[in-house]
């Protein structure tokens, strides 16, 4: 991969994360101002984070690491750190739901597999 192939890659990234985020942030609109909630900018840089950790396991695979395994611990750490908050967050509101998680996890795995 060439130097503007990757910032190409990573400009698809941060798309997928940015579609997700209008798309997560719009559901949230009828919320009141000041509440938290995991939209646009969020997204973003899930998307983002995701293609970056592809691409680090991508150049330690080439320098003669274990394909992957950089990618699933960037993967479970950042899964347990939203759920996380997610789940304090549902807990204080009293609102109960899965979708941002779903939606955090496949972000991720789609700004990963745009740089593969």
């Amino acid at each position: 991969m060439d130097n503007l192939e990757i910032f190409q890659r990573l400009g698809l990234a941060i798309a997928i994360g940015a579609t997700v985020g209008i798309e997560r942030h719009w559901r949230e609109r009828d919320e009141e101002d000041g509440s938290p909630t995991a939209g646009i900018r969020t997204f973003t840089l899930i998307g983002m984070f995701g293609g970056v950790a592809a691409l680090i396991d991508h150049l330690l695979a080439i320098s003669g690491g274990i394909p992957g395994l950089m990618l699933i611990g960037f993967f479970v750490t950042f899964m347990a750190a939203f759920t996380l908050f997610q789940m304090r967050e549902a807990i204080a509101e009293a609102s109960f739901s899965v979708t941002s998680i779903i939606a955090a996890m496949l972000t991720f795995s789609l700004g990963a597999l745009s740089i593969c």
